[in-house]
C-alpha cells in the first residue's frame, strides 16, 4: 500500500510492534515473547517494542521487580506479616538509587492499561508504596489511561498513587460480601472516593463491580447506604461521561447518589441497580440531559421513569423491572416511555413475571406504537406466552426494527406458540429486519401444504433463531422459512437452533 512519505525506521519498527502486539492468532503469552525477543535485536528495535511490550499490562510483578531490595514474600503458601498487619506479596527491604529508580520510571511511563485482579489487593506493603509515592516526582504512572483496580476495607488505600491525571478509565472492584463483615463496609468509604477523584480529576468513565452483595440481611443496609451516601463526591469529576455499577448493592435511599449523577454536566451512558421509586430524584430540578444510554435494574414504580424526562437525548434503554412490579407498573412503565422517548432506537425490557402469568402480552405491549422509531427490541418475560397478536402488536409498531428478540415461555405444538402468520407479519411489516429470535415457534402441515399461496418476498433476513422448532419436518420449515426470507441461510432456521443469536 503507497503512503504519502517514506516511513522512518523508528516508524516501521514501531508498525511491526503493533502488528505483533494486535495478532489475534498468537497467545498474549507468545505476543510478549516476541515483542521481548525484538527489543534485544538492536538499540532501533528496543524502544517500539518495549513501548508495546509494557502498554497493556496485567500485574505490576515485572516493574516492583526492576527496584533492587524487593523481598519476593511468597514461598509456598501466603506472604509477608508486616506490623500486625494483613499479609503482602512484596516488600522493599532498602533505598533505591537514583539510576535505579530512574530506570524504575522509565519502564513506569511506559505503562497505559493496567488490570489488577482481586488477589492483587496486597501486592506490596503501605511502607514500601509510601516510599515510591514519596519518591515521586509526579504520578507514578504518568502515562496510564485505563486501570481495573481491586479495593478492600478499611480503605486507606496504599495504592493510591497507581492513579494519576492522565487517568480517563477506572473500573473499581470491591471484594465478595462473604469475604468482609458487613460493618466494614462503611469504614473510610467517603475519605476513599474523595482522595481516588481528587488523584484522578479528569475520570470520562467510572465503573464499580461489587461482586454477589445484595440486601438479603437487613444488618447490611445500614453500612452500604453510607457508601452509597459517600458517592456523592462523584460531582468532583466534571468530566465523568459514564457511570456503571455492576453487581452494586441496591440501597435504602438512592437520593444521595442520583443527585450527584444528575449534577454531572456531560454524563451520557448510566448503568445503575436501584431500587427506583417514584420520587427518588424529588428535588431535584434539572439533569440527565446529555444521556444517550441509559441502564437501570430494579425498576419498582413505573412512574420514577418520568424522572428522565429531560433526557430529550435518549437513545438506547435497557430496563429490567423488580420482580414485585405489578403487570400495570410494566404498561404504565412502557407508556412513559413511548411518550417522553419517542425517538429511542434500542429498548431491553426485563421481567420474570414470576408473580404473573398473563395468557396474552397484547395489553401490555399496546403502547409500544409510540417507538415508530425503534431499530433494536428485546423483550423478556420468561414466564409468559407469546402469540401471533403480540408479534403484530410489535411489527405494526415499530415498522423500521433491524433486530427483534422475542424471550418468553416456550409453548407446545398444540399451542402457546406463534406461528407462520407471524412470520408473514414480520417479513411484511419490517422490511428492514435482519435479525430475528423466537423462543418458539409452531408450523403444521396446513402450512406447508399452502406454501405456494405465501408471499414471495425479496427479505434480507440474515439471521433467524428459535428457542423452539414445533413442526413435523424439518423440510416444511425450511420451506416456509425460504419463501419468506430468500436470502436467508436454510441451516440457521431449522430444529435444534436452542440459543438466541449474540447481541452485536
Amino acid at each position: 500500500m503507497s503512503t504519502q512519505r517514506a516511513l522512518f525506521c523508528a516508524d516501521i519498527v514501531s508498525e511491526i510492534a503493533e502488528t505483533i502486539n494486535l495478532d489475534s492468532t498468537c497467545t498474549p503469552h507468545q505476543r510478549r515473547q516476541c515483542l521481548a525477543s525484538m527489543a534485544r535485536v538492536s538499540r532501533s528495535f528496543s524502544d517500539p517494542s518495549l513501548r508495546a511490550l509494557w502498554a497493556d499490562m496485567n500485574t505490576l510483578d515485572p516493574l516492583i521487580k526492576i527496584l533492587p531490595h524487593v523481598i519476593d514474600a511468597v514461598e509456598s503458601v501466603g506472604g509477608l506479616a508486616l506490623n500486625g498487619r494483613d499479609t503482602y506479596r512484596y516488600a522493599l527491604n532498602g533505598d533505591v538509587s537514583d539510576v535505579a529508580w530512574n530506570r524504575f520510571e522509565q519502564y513506569a511511563s511506559r505503562i497505559q492499561t493496567l488490570a489488577l485482579h482481586h488477589w492483587q489487593t496486597n501486592i506490596l506493603d503501605p511502607s514500601s508504596w509510601n516510599y515510591l509515592a514519596r519518591r515521586a516526582t509526579g504520578s507514578l504512572l504518568p502515562s496510564l489511561r485505563s486501570l481495573i483496580w481491586p479495593v478492600a476495607p478499611p480503605y486507606h488505600i496504599d495504592s493510591i498513587c497507581l492513579l494519576s491525571p492522565s487517568l480517563r478509565k477506572l473500573k473499581i472492584i470491591f471484594p465478595f460480601r462473604d469475604v468482609i463483615p458487613p460493618d466494614q463496609w462503611a469504614h473510610g468509604i467517603r475519605m476513599f472516593f474523595r482522595n481516588t477523584f481528587l488523584a484522578a480529576p479528569n475520570l470520562r468513565v467510572l465503573a464499580m463491580w461489587s461482586g454477589t452483595i445484595t440486601n438479603e440481611n437487613i444488618s447490611h443496609r445500614v453500612p452500604l447506604q453510607a457508601f452509597g451516601d459517600a458517592l456523592s463526591s462523584l460531582t468532583m469529576l466534571p468530566q465523568l461521561t459514564m457511570f456503571q455499577s455492576l453487581h452494586f448493592p441496591i440501597l435504602v435511599d438512592n437520593y444521595p447518589l442520583l443527585s450527584a449523577l444528575a449534577a454531572l454536566p456531560l454524563l451520557c451512558d448510566l448503568l445503575l441497580h436501584v431500587d427506583l421509586r417514584q420520587g427518588q430524584l424529588k428535588g431535584i430540578t434539572s439533569g440527565f440531559s446529555h444521556l444517550k444510554r441509559l441502564s437501570l435494574s430494579g425498576v419498582l414504580d413505573s412512574e420514577a421513569l418520568t424522572d428522565f424526562r429531560e433526557s430529550s437525548a435518549l437513545q438506547a434503554l435497557r430496563l429490567v423491572h423488580h420482580p414485585n412490579a405489578a403487570l400495570l407498573d410494566l404498561h404504565q412503565a412502557l407508556k412513559v416511555i413511548s411518550k417522553q422517548h419517542p425517538l429511542l432506537s434500542q429498548l431491553i425490557w426485563r421481567h420474570s413475571l414470576e408473580n404473573h402469568q398473563p395468557d396474552s402480552l397484547t395489553r401490555l405491549l399496546e403502547p409500544i406504537s409510540g417507538l415508530r422509531e425503534l431499530r433494536v427490541l428485546t423483550l423478556s418475560f420468561t414466564n409468559a406466552t407469546l402469540s401471533d397478536s403480540d408479534i403484530e402488536l410489535v411489527a405494526t409498531g415499530c415498522p423500521c426494527l433491524i433486530k427483534l428478540k422475542l424471550k418468553c415461555r416456550k409453548g407446545s405444538a398444540q399451542g402457546g406458540s406463534p406461528t407462520t402468520h407471524a412470520l408473514v407479519v414480520l417479513a411484511r411489516q419490517c422490511l428492514s429486519l435482519s435479525l430475528l429470535y423466537l423462543s418458539s415457534i409452531r408450523m403444521s402441515e396446513a402450512d406447508y401444504s399452502a406454501v405456494d399461496t405465501l408471499p414471495v418476498l425479496d427479505h434480507g433476513l440474515e439471521l433467524l433463531g428459535f428457542g423452539q422448532l414445533h413442526c413435523e419436518s424439518d423440510r416444511f420449515s425450511a420451506m416456509v422459512v425460504d419463501r419468506l426470507f430468500p436470502r436467508l441461510d436454510i441451516s440457521q432456521s431449522q430444529r435444534g437452533v436452542t440459543k438466541p443469536p449474540p447481541e452485536r
